[in-house]
């Protein structure tokens, strides 16, 4: 099991530093603004379900459905305080 949250955590890793380096500057522009947004979405839940395979609480078996369970939440907690 520390083998796969090893490969889970370089995956996503890479792909944290692969984001950051095409990452635009904010302009003010409300485009720009939303793909900001969506990227915090986007690494919140990563960490969620980043530390509930680290507590056993899920395996990286099944990340790909929690996920996309705790992506939909996060987004839905978001737009209700907008």
């Amino acid at each position: 099991m520390n083998d796969n949250l090893a490969k889970s955590r370089n995956y996503l890793s890479a792909k944290d530093n692969c984001d950051s380096n095409s990452r635009n500057l904010s302009t003010g522009n409300p485009e720009d603004e939303m793909k900001n947004a969506d990227e915090q979405i986007l690494k919140v839940s990563k960490e969620i379900v980043v530390k509930f395979i680290e507590v056993g609480r899920t395996s990286p078996t099944n990340f790909d459905s929690i996920f996309k369970s705790v992506y939909k939440s996060v987004k839905e907690a978001v737009q209700e305080t907008e």
